[in-house]
């Protein structure tokens, strides 16, 4: 059984209320078409590695490890500890969001263009919230040193 405990619902609580934030401006403001649509850029950056986040961070869960019934050497159990906790990470999903981020400005967006055209403010916008996403959990891990 999965732990999860209220680290991994604060996560999730920083994803919602940013999405909450680009749902309310697109149906107030409506960012899709408008030059204010790099503010959902920034909030997707900031809300979306913490969503990676609660999902991945319940697989640490000590003793209840999901592939324990299936270990008997404890030198594949330590290597397997190390991959989850790698992968599970909050930098983990930071990354794999700027990868994410990166490809979408530089490749899907293009498929709609005539020619090559980056939207700086857009592709600047997600990178400054996901620096954000990071300097918030350096301020939850200050905080909460179990986060």
């Amino acid at each position: 059984m999965l732990y999860i405990n209220h680290y991994t619902l604060l996560s999730l609580a920083i994803f919602l209320a940013s999405t909450c934030a680009v749902l309310s401006l697109q149906l107030t403001v409506g960012l899709t078409g408008t030059g204010h649509y790099f503010l959902g850029h920034f909030f997707f950056g900031l809300g979306f590695p913490f969503l990676f986040y609660s999902f991945f961070r319940p697989l640490r869960s000590g003793k209840d490890n999901c592939w324990n019934w299936v270990l008997a050497r404890p030198a594949l159990k330590r290597w397997l500890d190390r991959g989850v906790n790698a992968t599970t990470s909050f930098y983990f999903s930071l990354g794999m969001m700027s990868l994410w981020h990166l490809e979408n400005e530089l490749w899907t967006d293009q498929l709609t263009r005539e020619s090559f055209t980056l939207d700086v403010d857009h592709f600047i916008a997600g990178a400054i919230g996901l620096a954000l996403a990071a300097v918030a959990y350096q301020a939850l891990r200050r905080r909460y040193p179990g986060f």
